[in-house]
């Protein structure tokens, strides 16, 4: 008879976690640390950022140095048993998909109505104490952040630092994903929507230094 297990209901830990082998580098990391990359019916590389497309999958660290270097020595070809096309652009279709989907999230922040932009309606929902992140356009002008900032700092205190501020996007980019014009400043008031926003951009940000 088989032995039944008589503890239920354990909290995942870390050997609970996905893990799959990078084709390049042989080394087993978690799925969060890879792309998975499958092969369209024209043999065209895809990268499936959602691992949720059909047919067999290669993994491969996320990272466009090792992404090239898989590339160059034709690791994607042996993978899949045959030729293969898409290679040498898809370390920068990669970093686009990847930038898109960060993008996403802030449209998916003011849908779920967790989002204010503008200094003033920012400074309102800081004095609420009611922040997760601040989002900034990466050319925006140094003088409004550093109010922003300054008013984090008088509300927070010692905790300001504890606030994300991401200064990743352009105002474009920004005004673009919420529908308005010239978006400077954002910010979110939903600890989880935040937190799904900073990985996307944390990660791509490490896709391009790793």
């Amino acid at each position: 008879m088989k032995k039944q297990n008589k503890v239920e209901n354990l909290p995942k830990g870390l050997n609970s976690v996905k893990t799959r082998m990078c084709v390049a580098t042989r080394q087993v990391k978690p799925v969060d640390d890879l792309i998975r990359i499958v092969l369209s019916p024209e043999n065209v590389l895809v990268p499936d950022l959602k691992n949720n497309l059909p047919g067999r999958g290669a993994w491969v660290s996320a990272s466009r140095v090792v992404v090239n270097k898989a590339v160059a020595k034709g690791v994607f070809a042996r993978a899949f048993g045959g030729s293969v096309k898409g290679g040498e652009e898809l370390a920068e279709l990669i970093a686009q998909l990847m930038r898109k989907n960060a993008i996403a999230k802030v449209s998916m922040c003011k849908k779920a109505g967790v989002l204010v932009s503008g200094a003033a309606k920012v400074e309102r929902q800081i004095g609420k104490h009611q922040t997760t992140v601040v989002l900034h356009g990466c050319d925006g002008a140094a003088d409004g952040k550093r109010k922003i900032k300054d008013c984090l700092r008088s509300v927070y205190g010692e905790e300001a630092d504890m606030v994300p501020i991401v200064n990743f996007f352009t105002t474009v980019e920004l005004s673009l994903a919420l529908g308005l014009e010239n978006v400077i400043h954002a910010a979110i008031a939903c600890e989880r929507n935040g937190a799904n926003l900073v990985s996307a951009v944390e990660k791509l940000k490490q896709y391009d230094e790793k």
